[in-house]
């Protein structure tokens, strides 16, 4: 399994923080992109991100847990080639 960990690093800050300083999400491995984007979605609203900046940045609208196109996937992740 895999671990992908969300964590404040500003220690001179945390005792008064109110929120969430540490979100882990424990994960196959053998994820494939499409999965890692609902994964890092999930990870971006638990840190408090709205639904409209996330998308934006993800270009993920409505990306459901398996397939999708190359079109997609370059629009996800335009510095990678699938």
């Amino acid at each position: 399994m895999a671990k992908i960990t969300y964590e404040l690093t500003d220690k001179d800050n945390i005792h008064i923080c109110r929120e969430c300083t540490k979100i882990e999400f424990t994960i196959p491995e053998d994820l494939d992109v499409y999965e890692i984007a609902r994964v890092l979605k999930m990870l971006l609203y638990s840190i408090g991100y709205a639904e409209q900046s996330i998308d934006a940045v993800l270009r993920v609208n409505g990306v459901e847990s398996t397939g999708g196109d190359d079109e997609l996937f370059n629009d996800m992740f335009p510095r990678l080639k699938k």
